[in-house]
């Protein structure tokens, strides 16, 4: 039990890093997408800074919504080979500065426990308050259906999704369960979550995590000391209901997909451009079949899946 205490630590010791100045707001149009920086805040006034990520063009389809977490070490403009796209096909991307990241001011004002408990806030109030965050997007033209919800992340920030989307958490010090689940979520997008941990991710977290899920790891998804191989990321895919879930496994590709993701500029690093791009492809393929309820991208998927491979770089399974 102890070995698991300080793997978990271990975890959250990944969020302790020296802060920065926080960006002022700016609103930036980069051709087929803009960037919003707003903020919300909390019941308990605390600021939540949220970046929007939205398409410029004025097609008549409205766009869903995707609420994003970003891992340790990272921030919520680290992302934007992914968030970008996915904005793209259609998409309103709301990104969270949780209070964890490097460049978030009071990212030392909290202890470990609690910056988990104000994750799930954030991702709390950003839910409840999704007609005034659109307001503030004065460049978005077209209109946002809030029932397309999505929940996606990556590593700390995917365990973060995927308890909005039914996953239950475990207090590490009362030992209570944390249930924070959304009903109206109808996809949650899972990069290289962290697997069980004794205490707080149980084998009987996902029992109740119905909602369609695209979780995505690597053969290459190691992290020292933490997570010593690369299955143990398929635990919410193996453990939940089956029935809507899908995996999708890219060869060498690491935790960041080599530098692309999450971290930048990471010592001996190969940039895994192709698998991201295939993992780009395919998540806006499941966001089709699953948020925007697309009836032959859900049969597309399905016949990729019985191949068991999406593309060169990438294979996929179901369950």
């Amino acid at each position: 039990m102890h070995k698991h205490i300080a793997l978990l630590q271990l975890l959250f010791s990944l969020l302790l890093l020296t802060s920065c100045a926080s960006q002022p707001a700016k609103e930036i149009d980069q051709g087929s997408v803009a960037h919003t920086v707003i903020t919300v805040e909390t019941s308990t006034g605390r600021t939540v800074p949220v970046r929007a990520i939205y398409p410029t063009d004025s097609e008549p389809d409205p766009v869903g919504v995707i609420l994003f977490s970003h891992g340790a070490f990272s921030d919520y403009d680290m992302y934007d080979r992914v968030t970008d796209a996915w904005a793209e096909s259609g998409f309103l991307i709301l990104a969270i500065r949780h209070i964890d990241s490097p460049k978030n001011p009071l990212n030392k004002s909290y202890t470990q426990d609690q910056q988990w408990k104000l994750r799930l806030e954030d991702m709390r109030t950003i839910t409840y308050k999704l007609e005034n965050i659109i307001a503030k997007i004065s460049k978005l033209t077209r209109k946002v259906n809030t029932e397309q919800l999505v929940m996606s992340g990556h590593s700390y920030g995917a365990i973060t999704a995927m308890a909005v989307a039914g996953a239950v958490t475990t207090d590490m010090n009362t030992k209570n369960k944390i249930r924070v689940a959304n009903p109206g979520v109808k996809a949650v997008i899972a990069m290289s979550p962290p697997g069980l941990i004794p205490g707080y991710i149980e084998k009987n977290s996902f029992d109740q995590m119905t909602t369609p899920l695209l979780l995505q790891t690597g053969t290459a998804d190691i992290l020292e000391n933490f997570i010593p191989e690369w299955e143990m990321h398929k635990a919410a895919y193996e453990l939940s209901p089956a029935g809507e879930k899908w995996l999708t496994v890219g060869t060498d590709v690491d935790h960041y997909f080599g530098g692309l993701t999450g971290r930048f500029n990471l010592e001996n690093a190969k940039p895994a451009t192709e698998a991201l791009a295939s993992f780009v492809s395919l998540s806006n393929l499941f966001l089709s079949a699953y948020a925007k309820d697309d009836d032959k991208a859900a049969f597309l998927l399905k016949r990729k899946a019985d191949s068991g491979s999406w593309s060169d770089t990438m294979t996929l399974e179901t369950r």
